[in-house]
């Protein structure tokens, strides 16, 4: 008998295990990147805003921080920055925004600077501001052939002092209206609608021939109905009757109103607007007063001003200490020989207007020149550059068109 016996080893643990492995392996510090490494912003109309973008990447392992990024230097303030406000996780990215406002005509190169927890980057952000496009607005004035206009007028008591100072006023006002070939129709009409000879009756109709008019004298008692008043009075059958001779066919409406209370008129105003639409009529509202013992009300009359508004009327305060300059405008006015003239856009500077009054410059400044309400974009001529008939004014600039 054969006994076959098979001898052999284990293989030793030592030789079958694994090495241990360590899993608190210290992360990669934080490492800022900007991308790209400058901004161009180009040709900018002054007074645009443009915006661009840098991504602000964390590429290291740690978080990162962003303290503070802005734009140093000359020129500066035309730029604002925008920073990331949470901490950037490593390998992601946040956005950094960086807008740039030229307020002048100038080149700027200037450095941007990010500050984080762990170091600085810098990149350079550059753009010119430009000028606008140029613009030339021109008016020829003339004048107005025909005007008719309406005095309506607040006589009740509160009034005795206020209409003392339109009637030391009224005689400039009278002057400049007649003053040039004009033909001139003005009537006078009161608020009351309980006197049975007023109520829509006019008191009186001047023309450019006679003496200057006279105001009714403050001693109504009754309620001021000037809306009510003004209505009967463009109306028929007074229109036709009682007030004939007053309006005429085609010869737009001035109506001038005079108060130190607002309406109280039960006709709306949307009827009263239609009505002065089918007059080619403008209301011009003179309706803050000074009264014995009080202050000057600050916004009396709001259906007044509300019409005035809507019809492209001037406010006219009472309460100025000289009322015969303030009339005077008026009158030029409503003759087209207005000294405010409206741009057709916005200039983008002041610097950049010009004024000519039949070819020759005009300077700007409050004596003998111009003045620029930038608020609603109009010039206002002084002194001896104010419009006659027959000139010619240009007014050139540059305007912000931004893309």
């Amino acid at each position: 008998m054969i006994l076959l016996v098979l001898l052999g080893c284990l293989a030793s643990e030592s030789e079958t295990a694994s090495p241990p492995v360590d899993t608190d392996t210290a992360l990669q510090p934080a490492v800022l990147s900007l991308d790209p490494d400058a901004l161009d912003f180009g040709d900018l109309p002054r007074g645009c805003t443009a915006s661009r973008q840098v991504t602000t990447a964390n590429t290291g392992g740690a978080d990162l921080s962003v303290l503070s990024a802005a734009v140093t230097g000359s020129g500066a303030s035309a730029f604002a920055v925008t920073p990331p406000s949470e901490a950037i996780a490593g390998g992601a990215a946040a956005t950094l925004e960086v807008t740039f406002t030229p307020t002048a005509l100038y080149d700027y190169d200037l450095p941007l600077t990010v500050e984080t927890d762990v170091g600085s980057a810098t990149l350079q952000v550059s753009g010119s501001g430009v000028a606008g496009a140029s613009v030339t607005d021109e008016a020829t004035i003339t004048l107005n052939a025909q005007v008719d206009v309406l005095l309506l007028v607040d006589s009740t008591e509160s009034m005795t002092e206020p209409l003392v100072a339109v009637g030391d006023a009224l005689p400039t006002f009278w002057a400049r209206l007649t003053g040039e070939d004009a033909s001139v129709h003005l009537g006078v009409l009161t608020m009351d609608m309980e006197e049975p000879d007023q109520s829509g009756r006019l008191l009186d109709i001047h023309t450019e021939d006679d003496a200057v008019p006279a105001l009714p004298a403050a001693i109504s008692t009754d309620t001021e109905q000037g809306l009510a008043a003004l209505s009967a009075a463009l109306s028929e059958p007074l229109r036709s009757m009682d007030n004939a001779g007053f309006r005429r066919d085609g010869v737009p409406l001035t109506v001038i109103v005079f108060s130190d209370e607002d309406d109280d008129s039960d006709l709306a105003l949307s009827e009263i607007a239609d009505l002065l639409t089918a007059e080619a009529g403008v209301l011009h509202a003179m309706v803050e007063a000074r009264k014995p013992d009080q202050v000057c009300q600050t916004e009396p009359g709001v259906r007044y001003l509300e019409l005035q508004e809507e019809t492209g009327g001037q406010f006219v305060s009472l309460c100025a200490d000289d009322l015969a300059p303030l009339l005077s405008e008026l009158a030029q006015d409503i003759l087209g020989l207005s000294a405010t003239f409206s741009l057709s856009q916005p200039p983008d500077s002041t610097d950049s207007l010009s004024v000519t009054k039949n070819g020759e410059p005009v300077p700007p400044g409050l004596t003998d020149g111009w003045t620029l309400d930038t608020t609603d974009s109009t010039i206002t001529l002084h002194g001896i550059a104010a419009p006659a008939v027959g000139d010619v004014f240009s007014f050139s600039y540059t305007t912000t068109t931004c893309p």
